[in-house]
């Protein structure tokens, strides 16, 4: 596979539609998200600043992470099946072929044909010393978008606003929303008033994943994914400021006769449906 240099710093004036000025973006750093903010939660597995998920494995770390003047943006890739951490300190993760429940993913994972992968991100707008000062998430755009090119090529998505596009949201706001156990709000979007966290996982498979249609996940592939906070509409022509960016890098290797296996499941799952 050839590869494409993937460098850590955050996104400039490659942001498609946008001019980035005004603002000095630090180089990205690798590991745990910031925790100001969640240390008063009664939940301790929120502490760590991870709120998202319900399968009882939540865990900081192996994050890509830009934080700019106090806003915080995150990408990582996580193992669906077991969910465990994939290493990408340089902003690569790589990852294996294949589909939950089949190896070299052993676990099950859910109903339906998904990639034994996700990609994750986290949204803060009130990260670190500027805890309370930043805007929130009903008053800036959270934005991301996939290069769905599997070769050294870029084809990339519109930029979504994740607020609107994930109807499963996990949305943080510091106060108690369900009682004693859960501090967070899991539901669709928009954000709302005083929220100033967002945090989802998201599989290649779901058809709002932007890696929709035609993604395969017995394939190699090389897919980039790009996390940007920002004041204006990153598809637009206006001159505007992206606040903070991050990407990252998802490298499948040649999975040799996987790939013919994976081609067959696929379409036996179709024809199954088509006989429904």
């Amino acid at each position: 596979m050839n590869s494409r240099l993937k460098g850590l710093a955050v996104l400039t004036a490659s942001l498609v539609g946008i001019a980035v000025s005004g603002v000095g973006h630090a180089a990205a750093t690798y590991g745990n998200l910031d925790t100001t903010g969640f240390g008063t939660a009664s939940v301790l597995a929120y502490r760590d600043a991870v709120y998202m998920g319900t399968n009882g494995v939540i865990q900081n770390g192996n994050w890509t992470i830009d934080t700019t003047g106090g806003f915080e943006v995150a990408l990582r890739a996580k193992n669906r099946s077991d969910f465990s951490l994939f290493d990408g300190p340089t902003g690569t993760y790589k990852v294996p072929a294949g589909i939950c429940g089949v190896a070299p993913y052993a676990a099950a994972c859910g109903s339906g044909i998904r990639a034994g992968w996700n990609y994750e991100f986290s949204v803060n707008t009130r990260a670190g010393a500027n805890n309370g000062n930043n805007p929130d998430l009903t008053q800036i755009g959270a934005r991301i978008r996939v290069d769905t090119d599997p070769t050294a090529g870029q084809v990339w998505s519109l930029w979504i606003d994740v607020t609107s596009n994930w109807g499963d949201n996990a949305y943080w706001d510091g106060v108690d929303e369900a009682g004693p156990t859960d501090e967070r709000r899991v539901a669709a979007g928009p954000a709302l008033v005083g929220e100033f966290g967002v945090q989802q996982s998201v599989n290649p498979m779901f058809a709002n994943s932007l890696f929709q249609p035609g993604f395969n996940p017995f394939a190699e592939g090389l897919y980039d994914i790009q996390l940007a906070v920002a004041d204006c509409d990153l598809n637009g022509t206006t001159v505007c400021t992206a606040r903070a960016s991050t990407s990252i890098t998802v490298q499948v290797p040649e999975p040799g006769t996987l790939a013919l296996l994976g081609l067959g499941l696929l379409g036996a799952g179709f024809a199954r449906r088509r006989k429904q």
